[in-house]
């Protein structure tokens, strides 16, 4: 499905950061990214734009994986700490609400074990 609707995605896409997520159970999924420096905002953190693109494209796959296309419609992360590049984060990411067209979804950021950020969104279907 992501190939369909979501080839050129930058972060996830066959040209751009090329994330790979993993199905962990029905409804969920989690992926781990490696946090190169080239993907600062200050020097000694990950860029939040980057972490916030992570977390959507954690959901939007998410979606993927229960066989749904949906575009995100709102995206609220709330950053809890800094993310420390030369490091794997862990991204979680889950279904926790539906109502067709409408999708609630949730994500959080794990860095060595710690929850760095975390995420929620609301999603519309478009297929």
């Amino acid at each position: 499905m992501r190939g369909k609707w979501h080839k050129d995605c930058v972060v996830c896409g066959e040209t751009g950061m090329e994330i790979k997520h993993t199905v962990s159970s029905a409804n969920s999924l989690e992926t781990e990214f490696f946090c190169h420096e080239k993907f600062n905002g200050y020097n000694d953190r990950l860029h939040g734009g980057i972490i916030s693109a992570l977390m959507d494209s954690a959901m939007t796959n998410c979606l993927f994986a229960a066989g749904i296309a949906a575009v995100t419609g709102e995206l609220k992360v709330r950053f809890l700490k800094g993310v420390v590049p030369g490091k794997n984060v862990l991204v979680k990411a889950r279904i926790t609400n539906h109502k067709s067209p409408l999708f609630i979804l949730e994500s959080e950021m794990y860095q060595d074990g710690l929850l760095k950020c975390r995420a929620k969104a609301r999603f519309m279907k478009i297929n």
